[in-house]
């Protein structure tokens, strides 16, 4: 197995890619959540919402991932 290695535009990946942007705000997301149900008895937020949006961001993310960007991939993809 070969040493993994970091792509050649990972700069243009974290500054353009959709998908990219909206996993990092579902891992923050999930961050807040497990530091809510950790350290709050009566979490700020209604759990059913907040699930929800969770929901939401990586049904984004995820669709994000099939759309072309040519700002990351080059080209007219």
């Amino acid at each position: 197995m070969r040493k993994p290695k970091p792509i050649a535009n990972a700069k243009a990946v974290v500054r353009h890619s959709w998908s990219f942007q909206l996993n990092a705000v579902a891992t923050v997301a999930s961050a807040v959540a497990i530091g809510m149900s950790v350290l709050a008895g009566a979490p700020p937020v209604n759990p059913i919402w907040f699930a929800v949006g969770y929901g939401l961001v990586n049904l984004l993310a995820t669709g994000a991932r099939l759309i072309a960007q040519p700002e990351v991939s080059g080209g007219d993809a």
